[in-house]
């Protein structure tokens, strides 16, 4: 029996209501910039004021919903990082 739910995962960055998002595009130009420089991703996550599982998280998601939500801000994230 189902409730009514949707049956695909919803999009993580869809802008339903709670808590605001710390990852925008402004961090994810800063996260490249720092991986351009060298930088490995726990330094990067460090610079940007984030955990390294907030930071694995994202990328996580981001390859999670790339095929599903291209256009999505973690699968920017992903793509940006993996690049």
């Amino acid at each position: 029996v189902t409730s009514g739910m949707a049956t695909t995962n919803p999009n993580p960055d869809d802008g339903r209501p709670g808590r605001r998002l710390k990852l925008s595009d402004e961090m994810i130009a800063a996260a490249v910039a720092l991986l351009v420089k060298g930088n490995f991703r726990c330094v990067v996550a460090e610079r940007l004021g984030v955990d390294q599982a907030t930071f694995r998280r994202w990328m996580k998601l981001g390859r999670e919903y790339q095929d599903e939500y291209p256009d999505g801000l973690y699968a920017r994230f992903y793509a940006a990082v993996v690049s």
